[in-house]
């Protein structure tokens, strides 16, 4: 019997390239702003449609995207963008 264990420089591993994903995907809703559909959003970024679901999600939850619920078209939060007039902008 064989089992695989997960050692802690994996799962950090893991954990960096869904990070990776995840800003890849707010990367394109920017590019694609003002809103892009999930189908146009998984092309732009070259991914399938129900992994790209996902990370929006995740986005939603945290506040970095948004979901117009008449359109069901994505895109990212102006008030979460990341530029020079954020005060912690370096």
């Amino acid at each position: 019997m064989t089992a695989e264990i997960e050692s802690p420089a994996s799962g950090r591993q893991q954990k960096v390239q869904a990070a990776e994903v995840g800003l890849g995907v707010l990367k394109a809703l920017a590019e694609l702003a003002p809103s892009t559909s999930l189908s146009k959003l998984a092309e732009h970024v070259g991914m399938p449609a129900s992994k790209v679901h996902r990370y929006l999600q995740a986005l939603v939850a945290g506040g970095f995207a948004e979901q117009d619920v008449t359109t069901n078209h994505y895109g990212d939060r102006k008030s979460t963008r990341l530029n020079s007039s954020h005060p912690g902008y370096l």
